[in-house]
Protein backbone atom coordinates (compact mmCIF):
# COMPACT_ATOMS: atom_id res chain seq x y z
CA UNK A 1 0.00 0.00 0.00
CA UNK A 2 1.56 3.23 -0.87
CA UNK A 3 -0.03 7.01 0.30
CA UNK A 4 0.69 10.53 -1.89
CA UNK A 5 -0.37 13.61 0.30
CA UNK A 6 -0.06 16.86 -0.45
CA UNK A 7 1.71 19.13 2.36
CA UNK A 8 1.87 22.62 2.80
CA UNK A 9 4.30 24.80 0.65
CA UNK A 10 5.15 28.59 0.65
CA UNK A 11 6.56 30.02 -2.27
CA UNK A 12 7.95 33.52 -1.39
CA UNK A 13 9.62 35.21 1.47
CA UNK A 14 7.28 38.57 0.76
CA UNK A 15 4.19 37.86 -1.15
CA UNK A 16 3.37 34.68 -1.98
CA UNK A 17 4.09 33.83 -5.99
CA UNK A 18 1.00 31.53 -6.28
CA UNK A 19 -0.04 28.08 -4.91
CA UNK A 20 2.53 25.84 -3.96
CA UNK A 21 2.46 22.38 -2.55
CA UNK A 22 4.79 19.79 -1.29
CA UNK A 23 4.68 15.71 -1.44
CA UNK A 24 4.60 13.31 0.95
CA UNK A 25 5.21 9.57 -0.33
CA UNK A 26 4.84 6.45 1.95
CA UNK A 27 5.03 2.81 1.23
CA UNK A 28 5.78 -0.44 2.93
CA UNK A 29 9.10 -1.19 2.85
CA UNK A 30 10.35 1.98 0.92
CA UNK A 31 11.39 5.26 2.75
CA UNK A 32 9.17 7.83 3.25
CA UNK A 33 9.63 11.37 1.15
CA UNK A 34 9.44 14.15 1.24
CA UNK A 35 9.27 16.47 -1.79
CA UNK A 36 9.03 19.73 -0.39
CA UNK A 37 8.62 21.35 -3.65
CA UNK A 38 8.84 25.40 -4.37
CA UNK A 39 8.68 26.38 -0.67
CA UNK A 40 10.73 28.44 1.95
CA UNK A 41 11.65 27.35 5.13
CA UNK A 42 8.26 27.80 7.36
CA UNK A 43 6.37 26.44 10.46
CA UNK A 44 4.50 24.03 8.11
CA UNK A 45 7.49 22.42 6.66
CA UNK A 46 8.45 22.06 10.14
CA UNK A 47 5.13 20.41 10.96
CA UNK A 48 5.69 18.30 8.20
CA UNK A 49 9.25 16.69 9.22
CA UNK A 50 7.47 16.59 12.82
CA UNK A 51 5.00 14.52 12.07
CA UNK A 52 6.02 12.32 8.93
CA UNK A 53 9.81 12.08 9.90
CA UNK A 54 10.55 11.97 6.39
CA UNK A 55 13.92 9.82 5.78
CA UNK A 56 14.77 11.76 2.01
CA UNK A 57 13.67 14.85 1.71
CA UNK A 58 14.22 16.71 -1.91
CA UNK A 59 15.05 20.34 -1.52
CA UNK A 60 14.91 23.01 -4.31
CA UNK A 61 17.58 25.34 -2.89
CA UNK A 62 19.04 27.67 -5.18
CA UNK A 63 17.57 30.70 -3.53
CA UNK A 64 15.59 32.07 -6.26
CA UNK A 65 14.28 34.80 -6.09
CA UNK A 66 12.33 38.27 -7.26
CA UNK A 67 12.25 41.53 -6.52
CA UNK A 68 8.08 41.45 -5.95
CA UNK A 69 8.17 38.03 -4.00
CA UNK A 70 11.29 37.67 -2.36
CA UNK A 71 13.05 34.93 -1.74
CA UNK A 72 11.46 32.16 -3.47
CA UNK A 73 12.44 28.44 -2.68
CA UNK A 74 14.99 27.51 0.04
CA UNK A 75 18.69 28.76 0.38
CA UNK A 76 21.40 27.36 2.57
CA UNK A 77 19.89 28.63 5.61
CA UNK A 78 16.76 27.20 4.77
CA UNK A 79 18.61 24.04 4.21
CA UNK A 80 20.48 24.24 7.76
CA UNK A 81 17.00 24.56 9.75
CA UNK A 82 15.86 21.68 7.85
CA UNK A 83 19.22 19.58 8.22
CA UNK A 84 18.38 20.26 12.61
CA UNK A 85 14.79 19.41 12.35
CA UNK A 86 15.57 16.28 9.89
CA UNK A 87 19.66 15.07 11.29
CA UNK A 88 18.59 11.10 10.66
CA UNK A 89 17.31 12.25 7.16
CA UNK A 90 19.68 12.46 3.67
CA UNK A 91 18.56 15.49 2.04
CA UNK A 92 18.48 15.92 -1.58
CA UNK A 93 19.46 19.13 -2.90
CA UNK A 94 18.11 20.16 -6.49
CA UNK A 95 17.46 23.58 -8.83
CA UNK A 96 21.55 23.92 -8.59
CA UNK A 97 22.76 26.06 -11.40
CA UNK A 98 19.67 25.74 -13.75
CA UNK A 99 17.45 28.57 -12.45
CA UNK A 100 17.80 31.79 -14.20
CA UNK A 101 17.00 33.59 -11.20
CA UNK A 102 18.91 31.62 -8.74
CA UNK A 103 21.27 33.46 -6.49
CA UNK A 104 23.40 30.04 -4.95
CA UNK A 105 25.83 28.36 -7.12
CA UNK A 106 26.54 24.67 -6.29
CA UNK A 107 29.43 25.41 -5.25
CA UNK A 108 28.75 28.65 -2.81
CA UNK A 109 26.14 26.10 -1.64
CA UNK A 110 28.49 23.47 -0.42
CA UNK A 111 31.03 25.98 1.05
CA UNK A 112 27.90 27.72 2.83
CA UNK A 113 26.58 24.14 4.48
CA UNK A 114 29.94 23.38 5.37
CA UNK A 115 30.33 26.64 7.52
CA UNK A 116 27.24 25.64 9.04
CA UNK A 117 28.37 21.81 9.74
CA UNK A 118 25.57 20.57 7.19
CA UNK A 119 26.59 16.88 6.18
CA UNK A 120 23.75 15.06 5.53
CA UNK A 121 22.97 16.00 1.73
CA UNK A 122 23.57 14.90 -1.52
CA UNK A 123 23.93 17.61 -4.37
CA UNK A 124 24.03 15.21 -7.56
CA UNK A 125 25.39 16.96 -10.90
CA UNK A 126 23.03 17.88 -14.14
CA UNK A 127 21.98 14.39 -15.30
CA UNK A 128 23.25 12.41 -12.03
CA UNK A 129 20.89 10.03 -10.48
CA UNK A 130 21.47 9.04 -6.78
CA UNK A 131 19.44 6.21 -5.20
CA UNK A 132 18.18 5.99 -1.45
Amino acid sequence: DAIIRQVPALHGTYIPCGNAMGVLFEAKDEKTFYLAGDTIWYEEVAATIEKFRPEVIALNACAAETLENGRLIMGDEDVWNVSLAAPDARLYITHMDNVAHASITRHAMRGRLASRGVVNYDMPADGESIVY
